[in-house]
Parts: C-alpha cells; sequence; structure tokens
C-alpha cells in the first residue's frame, strides 16, 4: 500500500510537468494587411485559407512541420507590424535586414553577420514610371527634368536607400497605393518588387500598360523571418529550430507557383 501510494505521488508531482511541456509554444505572426504579390495574397484582417501567398504557405510548412510551435495570424499596416515588434505584441514578421531593425528585432546570425542561407526570400525592387515620362535611371543616378516625386510603401526599409537620392519621397499606405498614386500621376515615379531570387521576373501583367518597370532594379535584399527581442530570449531554442528548418525547405517550389500564375 504504501509503494502504491508513494506511485500515485510521484505520478501527480510530475504528470502536470510533461503535460505542460507538451503543449506547443504560440508565436504570434503579423503580416500586411494589402496584397504584396507573390509573398501575400488579399486584403484586410482575413487570412485566406486557399492561395494566402507563398510567404504564409511557407509560414504554415513551418506550423506542420514542427510540433513545438502553434503559429496565429494577424494582419495589420506594414509599419504597425514593425511597431508591434518592436514593442513584444507580436512575435514575428517577414523582412529585410536593416542596422536599424536589428536594435528591436532578433535575425538569424553567423560570426556576427547576418546568416543569408537562412533567407526566406531573395528579391529586387524597381522603380516604376510612365513609359512617357522624362524620369531615367541607370543603377546609380537618377534623371530628371525637376526633382521627382517617388511614392514607397510606409514602413520599407528601401526608404533609407531612396532618401539618398536627389528626390522627394512620398510614403504610402501600401505597395498597391503608391502603383495607384503613379497612375493618376500623382507622382513621377513608384517603387515594386520586381524580381525574385535574381532570375524570376514578378508577373506584373496586371500593371497599367501606360506604366514600365525600369531596370536594374535598386537594389536587392533577402527577407527573413525575424523575432521580438523577448520572445527569442525566452524561446530561443525554438527560434533557431525553425530557422534550421528554413535551410532545408524548398521554398523556390512554392515561390515559382505563384510568379507563373
Amino acid at each position: 500500500m504504501k509503494v502504491v501510494l508513494i506511485f500515485l505521488s510521484l505520478l501527480l508531482t510530475f504528470t502536470p510537468k510533461v503535460a505542460v511541456a507538451s503543449n506547443p509554444l504560440k508565436l504570434l505572426f503579423c503580416y500586411e494587411d494589402k496584397a504584396l504579390p507573390p509573398y501575400f495574397l488579399g486584403a484586410g484582417s482575413v487570412v485566406p485559407n486557399e492561395k494566402p501567398g507563398a510567404s504564409i504557405e511557407i509560414i504554415r510548412h513551418i506550423d506542420s512541420s514542427i510540433n513545438a510551435v502553434k503559429i496565429n495570424y494577424i494582419r495589420k499596416p506594414w509599419k504597425r507590424c514593425l511597431d508591434d515588434l518592436a514593442s513584444n505584441k507580436v512575435d514575428a514578421i517577414i523582412g529585410s535586414y536593416s542596422e536599424e531593425r536589428a536594435l528591436f528585432a532578433k535575425y538569424p546570425m553567423i560570426n556576427n553577420k547576418i546568416d543569408q542561407s537562412k533567407a526566406m526570400s531573395n528579391h529586387a525592387t524597381c522603380f516604376i514610371k510612365h513609359k512617357v515620362s522624362n524620369f531615367s535611371w541607370d543603377g546609380t543616378y537618377i534623371k530628371s527634368t525637376e526633382k521627382p516625386v517617388i511614392a514607397v510603401p510606409a514602413g520599407y526599409s528601401i526608404i533609407n536607400t531612396i532618401n539618398k537620392l536627389p528626390v522627394i519621397i512620398h510614403e504610402a499606405l501600401s505597395a498597391e497605393q503608391a502603383i495607384y498614386l503613379l497612375e493618376k500621376k500623382r507622382v513621377d515615379a513608384a517603387v515594386s518588387l520586381c524580381r525574385l531570387d535574381n532570375r524570376k521576373q514578378i508577373n506584373l501583367a496586371t500593371l497599367n500598360l501606360e506604366l514600365e518597370i525600369m531596370f536594374p532594379p535598386i537594389n536587392v535584399k533577402r527577407g527573413y523571418l525575424i523575432f521580438s527581442i523577448n520572445y527569442y530570449q525566452q524561446n530561443t531554442s525554438l527560434v533557431e529550430k525553425i530557422w534550421q528548418f528554413l535551410t532545408t525547405f524548398d521554398s523556390d517550389k512554392i515561390y515559382q507557383e505563384y510568379v507563373e500564375s
């Protein structure tokens, strides 16, 4: 009888800990509430069940492949996602590397440098203009009769690059609005994603026929799954496991399907 009581006591002592350990850790992932093909599709707060965008499909593969995590999604304006990551209100976003963001976010690093092997995407950003415009770009210099106004989505890190050029930046609410402002000739040019992985041109068939994409790109950057400092500090092993998963997962096929659709 004494042995049985001891066994029951041990069972009651350790069972709750096992149950807690078996519960997956929650991760709140924030992404833009505007469409940004091929990465995000749909608009508003709803996360589409089908064809949510290539980046969201990759996040879903992480969720289904790593039992230790349960990912929840929330859509907000991009600048809000950045601010909420900085204040630890959300746990993760996808974004390119910048020294400014590295002050409040955790990137995959190796030898004190960004670990490019853990990138989710490799994309280029280009200027878009009206075909009849005298605005020109050779990859280094801008030529225009007057100081051009460029529409750039608020919060995009490329603003830091364009700020070094002789232009006036108009911060748009989204990439979609930046193109709209250009179509209505309220700005001289806009910026948009134009290439994926340096070899796959993003399908811009829906672009207004009066507009054209300007090559070479303004810059080429990689997109990373980045975490709030609090979430990384509390769940370091899980975050490292997620980043390691991305080094072995073949995301090219998913991106290509969206690019060609």
